[in-house]
């Protein structure tokens, strides 16, 4: 996925919006990165795109929490690694190159993430909100693999 991909809603109202706002956050620290902005101060709008990517992890696991998700440990340990490491990624940037690099990566990350994790949450909640019973889903008919990975 490159930044320039359009998003394909999940059908779940509060997590597309979100993950809408966050490639545009994406798409201006890109354009910081890649113009004449001091490295801090794109550095300092990756911490910032980082802390409102935590915000929106906390919102998906409060709605795991909603419905009982069987799949929300592995689900939530791929936003934990996801969040370390970006912090850590952060911490070490010295050159606007590097947050090229982390978005680039990032971006590939969020797309595997949509597919694998993201997905087979929306069809649990859609399926939920419906009556029907998450345990009784072919989740995996969706192409889950659930190794989504860190940037």
């Amino acid at each position: 996925m490159t930044l320039d991909d359009r998003y394909v809603p999940q059908g779940i109202q509060e997590i597309d919006r979100e993950h809408v706002r966050l490639l545009e956050s994406l798409r201006r620290l890109m354009r910081m990165a890649a113009g004449d902005v001091p490295v801090e101060a794109t550095v300092a709008g990756m911490r910032t795109l980082i802390e409102d990517v935590g915000r929106h992890f906390a919102d998906e696991e409060r709605l795991m929490r909603s419905i009982d998700y069987k799949d929300a440990p592995r689900h939530k340990d791929a936003h934990r690694r996801f969040l370390e490491l970006s912090l850590r990624k952060c911490a070490l940037m010295r050159e606007s190159d590097d947050v090229v690099e982390w978005i680039s990566k990032a971006a590939h990350w969020f797309h595997e993430h949509h597919l694998d994790e993201d997905l087979s949450l929306s069809l649990a909640l859609a399926n939920k909100r419906c009556g029907a019973s998450a345990s009784n889903l072919p989740i995996n008919a969706i192409g889950h693999a659930g190794n989504a990975r860190s940037p």
